[in-house]
């Protein structure tokens, strides 16, 4: 992964160039970037960074020994912690354990998610980072860097250390010569305080809807009309911008209303259209409330501004219609069923049984609304 491959960052990519020409790289580093910020991809490129054998002016080479040993996670001087499940055996694992496993999981999904790990691993277990691991840790961060300078402990998802994160506080506040830790996390308040007080704090900013639009329309030749709205569904999370490109289709808008309809004034055939939407993809489920969701966002923006809308005419229309019915609270509450919807769906819910649940909702506060 080099710089080039990320989408934003710019200036945190500038100012951590130039930390690492000038040699003043704090031993203990922690990255915190909202979901879908592209976060481990980040500091997988800053690690090659800092590996390159043949350092550009302001990027790794990509063919250096150390670059083609980082493309593939296999670094010897690279080691890699993320968050894992108990295997069969019952014994507590560690990230080596599934090596293999997430070494395909970045090459196919490099901007992907703690979710779309799990899913990758086929596991509904509560992940975390074990206190096994926290040992390895430590004793692997005193062995000397093999090929280079630099030895290098990059720790996705930290937060998941919990209270095992304290076996970590001395060796992070002095690690060893040579050794690096690159701590990634999503939810700062999770964090233990006493590792935030040991550790640079780099801040991954937002990536903004034009970011979104830029990389969908470059990297699945998607027109600028798609791209539009796959950058306003996504939200500046680019693992949904991707999610969604690569299941673009552009009747989501016409599907919803054909459910709108069938909720409120077909519902005698709303097992049927139920049944029909569920027999498609997760990845159409997913995209058909992500839909649901930019809906409500529009009408609130219609009810509570004088901004003009931004979506196509049909999806417009319905977005005018929710605004004009329904109270800022209701609509609050519709979207927090597509929103919860989305979340079900990526925790392999009966679809059937969700979809039912949100039809019967959504009907029930529009007509609350109605009769009001």
């Amino acid at each position: 992964m080099q710089f080039k491959d990320i989408i934003g960052q710019e200036a945190l990519r500038q100012n951590l160039v130039h930390i690492v020409r000038q040699n003043r790289i704090h031993p203990t580093q922690l990255f915190l970037g909202k979901p879908g910020s592209g976060a481990l991809a980040f500091v997988l490129a800053y690690a090659q960074f800092i590996l390159c054998e043949q350092k550009q002016e302001v990027d790794s080479c990509g063919h250096c020994r150390s670059c083609k040993q980082m493309a593939s996670l296999s670094h010897p001087d690279v080691r890699i912690t993320f968050p894992t499940v108990t295997k069969k055996s019952g014994e507590k694992p560690i990230s080596n354990d599934f090596i293999r496993e997430f070494q395909q999981f970045h090459k196919e999904q490099p901007f992907g998610d703690l979710d779309n790990w799990l899913q990758f691993i086929n596991t509904k277990k509560r992940p975390n980072i074990t206190a096994r691991e926290c040992l390895e840790i430590i004793k692997t961060a005193r062995f000397k860097p093999v090929q280079g300078k630099h030895k290098i402990n990059i720790i996705w998802q930290a937060e998941l250390l919990a209270k095992e994160g304290n076996r970590l506080l001395k060796i992070l506040e002095e690690p060893p010569e040579h050794t690096l830790f690159l701590l990634i996390a999503e939810h700062e308040e999770s964090l233990l305080n006493t590792i935030l007080s040991r550790a640079q704090i780099h801040r991954l900013q937002p990536i903004t809807d034009h970011q979104v639009e830029q990389f969908v329309q470059t990297t699945f030749q998607i027109d600028e009309q798609q791209s539009k709205k796959i950058a306003l569904l996504a939200e500046g999370n680019i693992n949904s911008a991707i999610e969604l490109a690569e299941t673009n289709h552009e009747d989501y808008e016409s599907e919803l209303a054909k459910w709108l309809d069938a909720m409120l004034r077909n519902q005698s055939k709303l097992i049927d259209y139920v049944s029909a939407i569920a027999s498609n993809s997760k990845a159409d489920v997913k995209n058909l409330l992500f839909q649901g969701t930019l809906l409500c966002r529009e009408a609130l923006i219609l009810r509570e501004s004088n901004l003009q809308g931004r979506m196509p005419a049909q999806e417009q229309k319905i977005a005018e219609w929710l605004g004009n019915r329904l109270h800022l609270q209701q609509i609050q509450e519709l979207s927090t069923l597509f929103e919860e919807g989305i979340y079900a769906v990526d925790r392999n819910a009966n679809l059937n049984v969700l979809l039912m649940s949100i039809s019967l909702d959504v009907a029930a506060i529009i007509q609350q609304r109605e009769t009001v």
